[in-house]
C-alpha cells in the first residue's frame, strides 16, 4: 500500500482592497497633451503666424463689406438682376455728372510800326478742355506804304505758315480783317503744336494768362 502524501496547506492570499475613485479626483493629463504643451512653449507665435491672421481676418472684414454697403443703400433693390443693377448705376451716375460747356470772349489792343489792331479770341471748352477757338484779327489804322493787304501780323503769319488739319488761316483780299479757326477736336496733334501753345490751356490757367497779358476777358458757362 501507497503512503498517503500529507496534505499542503494552501495560503490564503488577501486581496487588496480596490480603491474608490472619487467622481471630483482630478484626472490624470495624457502624456500626448503634456508634450504639446510643452512643444507650445518651446515653439510661440512668430512674426509670420501673426501676419496670417492679420490678413484672415482682413479678408473677413472685406468680405462683408458689400453687405453693409447694401444695408445702408437705400437704393438697393435685391430683387433686380445683376445686369439690371449695373444699368440701374451706370444711368444714376451719368445723371449726377453732367458736361459743362464754357465760352471765353477775350480783347486786346495791339500795335506795330505801321498800323494798329484788335485781338478778338472766341475758345470753347467743354469740362474746362479746349475743343475749339477763332482768332480775328482787325486792322484799325495802317500808314503808308502799308496796305490791309500787305501788313504783317506776327501771331497769324505763325499760324498761316503751318500746314495741319484742323487749323485755318483766311484773309479776304481788301479786307481789313484775318481769321484763324483751330479745331482741336478734329486734329488731336494741334495740342502739342508749339505755335498753339500760348491758347491751348485748361479754362482756368488760359483765362488767367489772357489777362496777365493784358487781355479783357468775359465768360460763359453752361451746363448739361
Amino acid at each position: 500500500m501507497k503512503a498517503k502524501e500529507p496534505k499542503v496547506k494552501k495560503e490564503k492570499v488577501e486581496k487588496k482592497p480596490t480603491e474608490k475613485k472619487s467622481l471630483f479626483a482630478k484626472k490624470e493629463i495624457p502624456e500626448w497633451k503634456k508634450e504639446l504643451k510643452e512643444k507650445q512653449k518651446q515653439d510661440p507665435l512668430t512674426t509670420k503666424d501673426y501676419v496670417c491672421w492679420g490678413l484672415f481676418i482682413l479678408c473677413l472684414i472685406i468680405g462683408m463689406v458689400p453687405y453693409a454697403l447694401r444695408a445702408i443703400d437705400p437704393t438697393y433693390d435685391d430683387s433686380l438682376s445683376f445686369s439690371e443693377k449695373i444699368k440701374g448705376n451706370s444711368s444714376s451716375g451719368a445723371e449726377k455728372k453732367k458736361d459743362t460747356t464754357s465760352q471765353l470772349l477775350c480783347n486786346k489792343d495791339m500795335e506795330e510800326e505801321n498800323f494798329k489792331y484788335t485781338v478778338s479770341i472766341d475758345n470753347s471748352y467743354k469740362n474746362g478742355n479746349v475743343v475749339s477757338g477763332q482768332i480775328i484779327y482787325k486792322i484799325t489804322s495802317v500808314k503808308e506804304p502799308y496796305t490791309f493787304d500787305n501788313v504783317r501780323i506776327p501771331e497769324y503769319e505763325s499760324f498761316s505758315s503751318l500746314n495741319l488739319d484742323g487749323l485755318e488761316t483766311e484773309h479776304v483780299p481788301g479786307s481789313d480783317t484775318y481769321t484763324v479757326v483751330i479745331d482741336y477736336a478734329k486734329n488731336a496733334s494741334l495740342s502739342k503744336t508749339e505755335e498753339l501753345q500760348a491758347h491751348f490751356k485748361v479754362y482756368s490757367a488760359q483765362y488767367n494768362d489772357y489777362e496777365s497779358s493784358g487781355y479783357i476777358c468775359t465768360t460763359n458757362k453752361k451746363e448739361g
